[in-house]
């Protein structure tokens, strides 16, 4: 592929040898006129035109850039501006989002304390109900016992009321003997 000069630049007609491959040649662009400058030895030396005033157009190069130069002076501190206030954001959202983790820290040091806590409260409950029923276990074990012991002092003394009766029955059996002889022997005794 053959390189081609761009026209805009410099001006000037670009003679292809290939118009039978269907380029066109642009009527806009001038064609280069030689111009014959003597110099002061006499030789006479040929120059474009365009050559001619290369001020204008530097010059015009020239406005351009420094218009472009002030664009991406623009544009680096309108870049530098966001990158700024994204920078700021950023440091905010990162010190909010400390913060937060900082809080929720806190908030889950407290639940852990407090369900530590609650636990320890019910473990101590559980051994307090534990030990109550041990207690009641042993209370009913004694009320048990007491029972056992009650029947068995209520058959003894079933047993000793009859003895009693019988006793009592004897000694009136006894006294009613006693006043019986005693009526029959005269009451001598």
């Amino acid at each position: 592929m053959q390189k081609q000069l761009n026209p805009e630049l410099f001006k000037t007609e670009i003679r292809t040898e290939n118009k039978n491959l269907g380029f066109e040649q642009p009527s806009h662009i001038p064609v280069i006129k030689q111009v014959s400058i003597t110099g002061q030895s006499g030789q006479s030396f040929q120059s474009d035109e365009r050559y001619a005033r290369p001020e204008s157009k530097f010059t015009e190069m020239i406005k351009e850039n420094s218009q472009l130069k002030l664009q991406v002076q623009d544009i680096t501190t309108k870049f530098m501006e966001y990158q700024k206030i994204n920078q700021t954001r950023f440091e905010r959202y990162n010190q909010a989002i400390t913060q937060l983790q900082e809080n929720m820290q806190v908030l889950v040091g407290d639940w852990t304390q407090k369900i530590g806590n609650l636990q320890n409260k019910l473990s101590d409950r559980k051994n307090m109900d534990t030990k109550m029923q041990e207690t009641i276990d042993r209370h009913n074990t004694i009320l048990k016992a007491f029972e056992v012991r009650l029947g068995q002092m209520q058959k003894i003394i079933t047993e000793k009321d009859e003895q009693i009766k019988e006793f009592q029955s004897l000694l009136n059996d006894t006294k009613m003997e006693l006043s019986r002889i005693k009526r029959f022997d005269g009451g001598t005794y």
